[in-house]
């Protein structure tokens, strides 16, 4: 559920922003 309403608020951010979480969303699952 938390998951599904973050990337609902992500979507509604701005490009840097939204780019900003997907790579860190990429790091932690990569680490």
């Amino acid at each position: 559920r938390a998951s599904a309403e973050r990337r609902a608020a992500v979507i509604e951010q701005p490009g840097p922003f939204k780019v900003t979480v997907s790579m860190r969303y990429d790091y932690f699952v990569l680490q």
